[in-house]
């Protein structure tokens, strides 16, 4: 009794209204894009209590059926679906789903449960696919309506909007063709839009632009207008006679573009014996080897030309009819007979009344080898023809349904048709192993009521079974970790009962290993696509990512199981090679060795296998011979990198057109690539620059020297010129003789250390008295690397050059331990300058003594550097600075520098770190220390503080109970100052436990003083008891 009144309280626990209600969240759809990964959202809630893991069930459903529950599963698990346990104790079901396919898309419902409650709601998945544009027809003839085409492939769902536009206006009367699937899934359509084009559109950009819901904005694919000209056809033949072979000859010509087709039929089957020969670039000429047989009479030879400048392809037709002698005696009687004019006009009238009254014939159903029923009907006119099927199953019920058909009409030469009915194949509309009645039935205004023909069928089996073909597996080129899909395309089967398995052998290993879905294999699913005749076509696919240590060598076979075969059938792909295509990411490299030689290098990597065919030629060549080398190194991933080097002499450099280009050919490479370097190129090193050119600075009755500095250049093939040139009204430049007035002292080339040369060429000017004041000189540089020389002008002559301030002033110590403030200013004339240093403390300034230091450049000006020691009592003062004043003839007035303490380029400010903490215990005194250093002047300010959370207490030693302070000052060998500082204090868990102490140092180098804390303190030790 006990235990079940225990059950009956549980039970009501559960039953309750106080219980949780379980609340399901998910939106009405869902988008995701083919190959992505998505979740499939799903959210739940239960009021006033909490997830109970043991109490919880979810399941998710795809079109009626369980494919995922938790906790555990339903039949065999799905890699591709997933549930994150994790976080379904916050509420969150979601379904993940990876490499989503056309497939995947449909109603999926999410199912919750909780103890006794449950909720279930439904969500519908729509898949994606973005649409790609080829344009396939853009062949146009001038003033003449012709037509573009374009296919658009790839995209999911169906509806599509599609447009062409000229220059982005909107052409009208595009027209799509039905769209039909590919063996993804996804759909492909073609468009056409007919338009006329005249001149004015030879150079417009036409667009085909698509609209479609994968897409963030409208795709479009441009191009121009193909002017062409559509070809002229005629068929060429003799009067047919029955059993005698002819050839008949269809002639294309006057074309434009090249590419065309020319196609043979003989009562619209296509004719495979036709023979086409190309004549020239505009001519083509098909042959058809034809012996005409009594069942041909009737029959309709069809020439069919398509050019990508006609709308639809040119047809030329010929009948297939022999000569009847009854005709022939009746023109001879007529021509006997001519007199009787009356009598044989009125024959031919009566003759004509009875062609023009001649009924249709309807002849007898036919089947074909493939099961394909049709009906042929001649003599009909030119008015519409109504011919309808229908099947009824078993053969003895009158239960009819109608059946789709397609009509082929050809003209006779008597004006009438011969008509060929099809109708669609019966493979999927009857049970093949049941007896059947087929029903065709043929209207026409001459018939004066519906012709029937039937045909009773007792076995459809041989037709309705076919066995399925296995096309070659796609070929490619395999690259390491780079996602690469197998295909084998099956075709010709019925019915749907395909079983495709998937095996790979392993290199150097007997047997099969079957390939299952997971890990780093992907087995797509197969999508049908049904042929005309009613048969199955599919694409299996395999997905994987190849490695060279793993997949290089090995082979995937396709097997193939239907209830048409007795055994499987298979196709492999043969041995597979994994293939890393070389890369080359830098330029040829040039370096220069000591004896002159150049050292041409070529880096290329990650290539895989290790040959390569590498080949270096050089133009001009010279009479020696190059020396070529090369060095491999092994990558860990199994790929290889090889350098080549190609040694040249350095003065074949000397030529203008010198180039050296390097070709490498691997097997992973469709064509050959190649690197080329010339002195041109603009990766050449050794291109000369004018790195300095001396100012022209005159001075009464004293020599001038003018220097220009070249450098760095290779080969050893400079011309360096000077030249004159005075501006005024009619600008002149000439040439500098070295035989003249000037001096131009014949200077030798310097090697660097990179075994480039570097030039200095020099101008020397007479003394003189006077000189025109818009003189100038121009160094010009020539070498076969420039691709026009380069110059650089003196600028005209100068009396005056004002000083230039490279560097800002510098901070230093001396040896007595003095600050030392220096001012370096250069390039200036004339040489006396005025320098003054002065020191400002607030309101009061004071004067610093100094002493320039001069110094002579090559191009007669001057270089100073002016240096004053600044006592450290006034560096302490905290608004302390440093001001240099210069006053020179060039400036027009006076420049200055200031410099301070606390300016970013201060090099004394004070370094704080704190020593580590060591072991606190309650009431136990301990010393915290801190280490400054680096800094002048000797101003140091140091405070502490006891930090706690959202206040600050400040430690004033020894005045603070429980604190003192104690530091160690001294001085640096490089002159800075330094300080140990020391806090002993007794720690208490009531006072100090988890507080910091902070030490804080001010200087006069500082805006704001360094804070340096010890971090949260922790004291050990026991509690006291009260």
């Amino acid at each position: 009794m006990e235990q079940r009144g225990a059950l009956l309280i549980l039970l009501f626990s559960f039953l309750s209204p106080s219980g949780a209600a379980l609340d399901l969240t998910v939106p009405p759809s869902h988008r995701a894009r083919v190959g992505s990964d998505t979740s499939i959202p799903c959210t739940f809630r239960l009021d006033r209590r909490s997830v109970d893991p043991k109490l919880l069930t979810i399941s998710w459903y795809f079109q009626d059926r369980e494919i995922l529950r938790f906790p555990g599963t339903v039949g065999a698990p799905n890699p591709r679906l997933s549930l994150n346990k994790d976080t379904t104790k916050d509420g969150v079901a979601s379904l993940s789903l990876t490499g989503v396919r056309i497939s995947d898309g449909g109603l999926y419902k999410c199912s919750v449960g909780h103890g006794f409650e449950r909720s279930e709601k439904e969500i519908r998945l729509d898949i994606q696919a973005p649409p790609s544009i080829n344009i396939t027809d853009n062949a146009v003839i001038k003033d003449k309506e012709s037509a573009l085409r374009a296919t658009i492939t790839g995209f999911y769902p169906v509806d599509i909007d599609i447009k062409w536009l000229r220059e982005g206006e909107i052409l009208a009367g595009g027209t799509e063709l039905p769209p039909q699937r590919n063996a993804d899934g996804t759909y492909r359509v073609t468009s056409t839009v007919t338009i006329v084009p005249t001149e004015g559109n030879r150079n417009q950009n036409f667009y085909c632009r698509v609209h479609h819901e994968s897409l963030s904005a409208p795709l479009q694919e441009g191009f121009k207008l193909l002017y062409g000209a559509a070809p002229s056809v005629s068929i060429s033949n003799k009067p047919f006679q029955r059993d005698l072979e002819q050839t008949l000859t269809c002639r294309a010509w006057g074309f434009y573009p090249e590419s065309i087709a020319v196609s043979w039929f003989l009562n619209g089957t296509f004719v495979e014996q036709s023979q086409t020969r190309r004549i020239s670039g505009s001519e083509v000429a098909s042959s058809f080897r034809f012996t005409p047989r009594a069942e041909h009479t009737g029959m309709e030879l069809l020439c069919m030309v398509e050019h990508g400048t006609l709308k639809e392809p040119s047809i030329n037709k010929l009948l297939v009819e022999f000569p009847d002698l009854r005709v022939k005696g009746l023109v001879r009687l007529a021509m006997v007979t001519l007199a009787i004019g009356y009598a044989l006009l009125l024959f031919i009238t009566l003759y004509h009344t009875e062609q023009h009254k001649r009924k249709p014939k309807v002849r007898n159903i036919i089947c074909s080898e493939e099961g394909e029923f049709s009906l042929e009907v001649e003599n009909v006119s030119s008015n519409p023809i109504e011919i309808s099927w229908h099947v009824a199953q078993p053969a003895t019920t009158t239960n009819y349904k109608p059946l789709k058909s397609s009509p082929l009409m050809s003209e006779n030469q008597n004006g009438t048709f011969h008509v060929t009915n099809t109708c669609e194949h019966l493979r999927d509309k009857i049970k093949p192993e049941e007896s059947f009645s087929l029903r065709a039935t043929v209207s026409h205004e001459q018939l004066k009521q519906p012709v029937y023909k039937e045909w009773k069928g007792t076995d459809f089996m041989k037709y309705s079974m076919c066995e399925p073909m296995i096309g070659g597996i796609s070929q490619q080129i395999f690259y390491p970790n780079k996602e690469a899909t197998i295909q084998c395309l099956i075709s010709n089967y019925f019915p749907d009962s395909l079983t495709v398995s998937w095996y790979r052998k392993e290199v150097g290993r007997e047997g099969l290993v079957q390939v299952t879905e997971g890990g780093r294999y992907k087995i797509l699913n197969t999508v049908l696509q049904k042929e005309k005749d009613k048969t199955l076509t599919c694409m299996a696919s395999l997905v994987f990512t190849p490695s060279l240590s793993g997949d290089e060598g090995a082979e995937f076979i396709c097997e193939v199981m239907h209830p048409s075969l007795g055994k499987a059938i298979k196709e492999n792909t043969g041995l597979i090679h994994v293939w890393a295509k070389p890369q080359v990411i830098q330029p040829i490299k040039l370096s220069i060795s000591a004896s002159g030689e150049v050292l041409c290098s070529l880096f290329v990597q990650n290539f895989y296998p290790k040959n390569i065919s590498i080949t270096w030629s050089c133009k001009p060549v010279g009479y020696k011979v190059p020396k070529q080398g090369e060095r491999y190194e092994n990558n860990e991933d199994s790929t290889y990198n090889m350098e080549s080097t190609y040694t040249i002499p350095g003065n074949w450099l000397k030529e203008p057109s010198f180039k050296v280009k390097v070709t490498w050919k691997h097997v992973s490479m469709e064509d050959p690539e190649s690197r080329e370097m010339s002195l041109k190129h603009p990766d050449f090193p050794w291109r000369p620059t004018i790195e300095e050119i001396s100012r022209f600075i005159w001075i009464r009755d004293q020599p001038t020297n003018l220097r220009c500095k070249v450098s760095p250049y290779f080969p050893d093939a400079l011309t360096v010129s000077w030249m004159e040139k005075r501006k005024g009204r009619d600008p002149q430049v000439i040439p500098v003789s070295k035989y003249g007035k000037y001096q131009i002292p014949d200077m030798a080339p310097e090697r660097r250390n990179d075994n480039t040369y570097t030039y200095t060429a020099q101008l020397s000017l007479p003394p003189s008295s006077r000189v025109e004041e818009d003189l100038e000189f121009i160094c010009r540089v020539e070498h076969p690397s420039l691709e026009r020389p380069i110059e650089r002008s003196t600028g005209t002559r100068q009396f005056k050059a004002a000083p230039k301030q490279p560097i800002p002033v510098q901070w230093s110590l001396s040896d007595t331990g003095e600050a030392l403030c220096t001012l370096s200013l250069q390039n200036f004339y004339p040489k006396p300058i005025e320098l003054t240093w002065t020191c400002l403390t607030g309101s009061q300034q004071t004067n610093l003594h100094s002493e320039p230091q001069y110094q002579n450049n090559s191009d007669q000006t001057f270089n100073v550097t002016s240096s004053c020691s600044v006592p450290e009592n006034l560096l302490r003062l905290p608004d302390c600075k440093v001001r240099v004043t210069w006053n020179h003839p060039a400036t027009g007035a006076s420049e200055s520098s200031e410099i301070c303490p606390r300016d970013p380029g201060f090099p004394w400010r004070p370094q704080v770190a704190v020593q580590p903490i060591p072991t606190l215990t309650q009431g136990r005194e301990v010393t915290l220390q801190w280490d400054i250093s680096g800094y002048f002047p000797n101003a140091l300010t140091v405070t502490w503080a006891l930090r706690k959370t959202g206040h600050e207490e400040p430690i004033s030693p020894p005045h603070t109970q429980n604190y003192r302070a104690e530091n160690k000052p001294g001085r640096a060998p490089c002159g800075t100052y330094i300080s140990t500082e020391y806090l002993p204090f007794i720690p208490s868990i009531l006072s100090h436990q988890g507080a910091e102490i902070v030490c804080r140092v001010a200087h006069p180098s500082l805006a704001q003083p360094i804070e340096i804390g010890t971090g949260a303190l922790q004291i050990t030790g026991e509690s006291l008891t009260l």
